[in-house]
C-alpha cells in the first residue's frame, strides 16, 4: 500500500507539473501569436491609411491645380492633362513605396511566424518527452518495489498477495 500510495503521489505531482508547464507553453505561444496577429493587422491598417492619405493629397493637388489653370483660362489645355499625368505618376510612386514597405513588414511577420511554429513544436516535443520519461520513471520504480516485495512474500511462502497490476493502472 505504501509503494502504491507513493507512486500515486508521484503521478499526481507529475500531472500537476505537466499541466502547469503545458499551460505556460500555451500562454507563451498565444502571446507571441497575438503579437504577430496585431502586427499584421496594424500593417494592413497603415497601408489603408497611407493609401487614403495619398489619394487625398492627389485630390487636393488636382483641385488646387485646376483652380490655378481655370484662373489662367487653361482648364481645357494640355497643361491640365500634364498636371493630371504628373499627379498620377507621383501617386503611383508613393503607392508603390507603401506597398514595398508593407511587403517588407509582412516578410518580418512571416519569419516571426516560422520561428514561433518552430519554438512551439520544440517546446511541445520537450514537454511530451518529459512527461513520457516521468511516467516511465514512476512505473519502473513502482514495478521494482512491488517485484521486491513479491519476492520477499514468496520467500515467506505467501504467493499472489502483491498486486503487480497496480503499476499498469497507475501508469495508464
Amino acid at each position: 500500500g505504501g509503494y502504491i500510495s507513493e507512486a500515486e503521489s508521484g503521478r499526481r505531482g507529475a500531472k500537476n507539473a505537466y499541466e502547469n508547464d503545458a499551460q505556460d507553453v500555451v500562454n507563451e505561444i498565444r502571446a507571441a501569436q497575438g503579437g504577430i496577429n496585431t502586427g499584421r493587422a496594424q500593417n494592413a491598417l497603415n497601408v489603408r491609411r497611407s493609401m487614403a492619405s495619398i489619394a487625398s493629397g492627389i485630390r487636393q493637388g488636382l483641385r488646387s491645380g485646376q483652380t490655378q489653370l481655370a484662373n489662367m483660362n487653361a482648364g481645357d489645355s494640355s497643361a491640365a492633362r500634364a498636371m493630371a499625368m504628373g499627379f498620377a505618376k507621383s501617386g503611383n510612386k508613393q503607392a508603390s513605396q507603401v506597398g514595398n514597405e508593407a511587403q517588407l513588414k509582412e516578410g518580418e511577420f512571416d519569419s516571426a511566424q516560422q520561428e514561433l511554429n518552430r519554438t512551439e513544436a520544440q517546446k511541445l516535443g520537450a514537454l511530451k518527452s518529459w512527461r513520457d520519461n516521468k511516467v516511465n520513471d514512476i512505473g519502473t520504480k513502482l514495478y521494482q518495489s512491488l517485484a521486491e516485495l513479491d519476492a520477499q512474500a514468496q520467500g515467506e511462502g505467501l504467493n499472489g498477495i502483491v498486486d503487480m497490476g497496480a503499476k499498469n493502472r497507475i501508469v495508464a
